[in-house]
């Protein structure tokens, strides 16, 4: 794994700083209707790597391009992390206005295993992401796509197939992100942390899909079963 790592640092100094991939989509990730553009960019780049395409999209490639498959990922994200993030809001409401401060209360105890189950569900669902979006990025097909991106048994049949490595790509990307929001929110001042977030998290996008494209099986294989 530390060979993957130092390769794809390598890569992206070499190949994606050359080209101002990271200072073009760290700007368009700063401006809200411009980061699908940056997302559809990072799709783009995903599709190319499991298709062992070492190019990088270029940015005047297709803007509509771009844009179409950044809607369709921030569809295909919004669907995973939809509902660990509406039991957490109800956590929040139950722990906090419902139960009026008062820690022995059932709206208070309601909200604290709400809030167990949104960490839960939502540890699950970064789980299966990587390769739901490696599932649905080869399709340009809305349904193809989608029914592809939430195909849990299929995109569990592909994680079993290099489950140590993917543990380990796992663990790498949350803590990659953990330690960028980290240096966001709390190293940085307000106005620093705004200005260098899209920079740090396009970078966080850039390195995941590569990690990820390393270890993703291209190939089906079929297990065929003994009848007794």
């Amino acid at each position: 794994m530390k060979k993957y790592i130092v390769s794809i640092l390598n890569t992206i100094w070499k190949d994606e700083k050359k080209s101002y991939n990271i200072l073009l989509g760290g700007v368009f990730f700063l401006i809200p209707p411009l980061q699908l553009i940056s997302l559809g960019f990072l799709s783009q780049k995903m599709e190319n790597l499991i298709s062992l395409d070492m190019k990088s999209p270029k940015w005047d490639q297709n803007w509509k391009l771009f844009f179409k498959k950044g809607v369709m990922l921030a569809v295909i994200l919004i669907g995973y992390l939809f509902i660990p993030f509406l039991i957490m809001f109800l956590s929040g409401l139950f722990t906090t206005i419902l139960s009026k401060g008062k820690i022995m209360s059932l709206f208070f105890f309601r909200g604290q295993v709400l809030s167990f189950l949104s960490d839960s569900l939502f540890i699950v669902a970064l789980f299966f992401l990587p390769f739901a979006i490696c599932e649905a990025v080869q399709e340009n097909s809305w349904s193809i796509y989608l029914s592809k991106g939430f195909n849990i048994p299929k995109i569990m049949e592909r994680i079993l197939l290099v489950i140590q490595d993917y543990i380990k790509v796992f663990g790498i990307i949350l803590l990659l992100y953990a330690v960028s929001i980290g240096i966001i929110f709390l190293v940085l001042n307000h106005i620093v942390g705004f200005l260098l977030s899209g920079f740090i998290l396009f970078f966080d996008g850039l390195f995941s899909i590569h990690l990820i494209s390393k270890v993703y099986p291209r190939k089906e294989i079929k297990m065929k079963t003994i009848s007794e």
